[in-house]
């Protein structure tokens, strides 16, 4: 049986070691892709319950409704076009309800209860981290950053209330002080709107002078503090980690776990013993875990949109520089495409491919017939 080269994946995924990946079927490219492992471990229908907040959170509910798409198990492999795949079902369809545990593999989404490919370009948007907005934040406004800052009442508030790390359980130490950090950012409490219409219009008002203090403020309560040590602080309000509330309020590491998240607990408690508002909080703060985390994957994600078909069309392949004939200014700048960051991963993706093909003789994409073709144009298969 011949080997599979596995997809070539982006700069994060590779540093996250994402290793479940849910690809759109309509063009076959990585629309998710996040790590499951012994910390952790989520079920079929967590999966889908992910990807439904994330295409809500996204602007493609908002143009293509909120179909519920299928999810099967797919083969993905190599194309002859550089950084292209071929998607293919192999098992049934994954039951929205299912709670058995999600294997590490390649998964794809199929119309509605067909298993057709997807007929829609499913591109989620991905987010920047909160931590991120709150730098620019204090660039672009530092008036309001000052105002949105945690006051030291509602610090100590939250630090009587709580009395240890909320997601460790560490309690505080003179080596390791615990600090207090708000679960959502104040200029971002737009977010806890579930109406679109309701979130565009909080938004629109943080942008005007005569408004953003008042609305601001309406998150700067004690339901929306977090007691945490330092390092874990500074992962949650980069939506490293998260807490799903979903799922039994289910603590989710998205990056490996080191010596900073090996004493995360499994899951959260919340402070208090009913508050619909701390609920709203934590799972507006998971979506954009969800969104800053887990959109996107493939190495194309690496470069602007149409970058590797620009590429090929302006550029002539690096093997067969010796026949082009070039003078020497027009080889230094043929050499200069090649050796950007989108030239060497074709340059990799080719030389791979070569190795491939003269180790197995023969791949799976040069023996499939017309009769198997679906989707000529992205190159799918039911």
């Amino acid at each position: 049986m011949a080997t599979i080269l596995p997809p070539v994946l982006s700069t994060q995924a590779n540093a996250q070691h994402r290793n479940v990946f849910l690809w759109s079927t309509h063009d076959a490219h990585i629309c998710m892709s996040w790590r499951v492992d012994e910390f952790n471990e989520i079920t079929i229908t967590t999966m889908y319950r992910w990807f439904d907040a994330v295409k809500k959170d996204s602007s493609y509910e908002r143009f293509y409704g909120a179909e519920l798409e299928s999810i099967y198990p797919v083969d993905v492999k190599r194309d002859d076009a550089p950084l292209s795949y071929i998607v293919r079902q192999k098992g049934p369809r994954l039951l929205r309800n299912s709670k058995a545990v999600l294997m590490a593999g390649h998964y794809g989404l199929y119309e509605p209860g067909r298993e057709i490919p997807s007929v829609l370009r499913l591109l989620l948007d991905m987010e920047a981290s909160f931590a991120m907005y709150g730098v620019e934040l204090g660039q672009s406004d530092p008036p309001l950053a000052a105002f949105t800052t945690l006051s030291s009442t509602l610090s100590h508030a939250a630090l009587l209330r709580d009395q240890q790390c909320m997601l460790t359980g560490i309690p505080p130490a003179a080596s390791d002080p615990l600090q207090v950090t708000w679960i959502v950012p104040p200029q971002m409490c737009y977010l806890l709107a579930e109406d679109r219409h309701e979130r565009n219009q909080l938004d629109r008002g943080i942008a005007e002078e005569e408004k953003k203090y008042q609305i601001c403020q309406l998150a700067m309560v004690l339901e929306n503090c977090l007691t945490m040590t330092k390092d874990v602080a500074v992962l949650f309000k980069q939506n490293k980690v998260g807490i799903d509330v979903d799922d039994n309020y289910k603590i989710i590491c998205f990056d490996m776990r080191d010596g900073d998240t090996m004493c995360l607990k499994t899951h959260f408690k919340p402070p208090f013993a009913q508050s619909g508002l701390i609920e709203k909080l934590l799972r507006a703060h998971f979506v954009r875990c969800l969104t800053t985390n887990t959109c996107d994957g493939d190495v194309r994600d690496d470069f602007p949109e149409e970058a590797t078909k620009d590429f090929l069309d302006r550029v002539e392949f690096y093997e067969i520089a010796d026949e082009l004939d070039l003078n020497e200014l027009q080889m230094k700048v043929f050499r200069k495409e090649w050796d950007t960051g989108l030239g060497k991963v074709i340059q990799q993706w080719v030389r791979e491919r070569g190795e491939f093909e003269e180790k197995d003789g023969v791949i799976w994409n040069d023996i499939r017939t017309g009769e198997d073709e679906r989707l000529t144009g992205s190159k799918l298969y039911a």
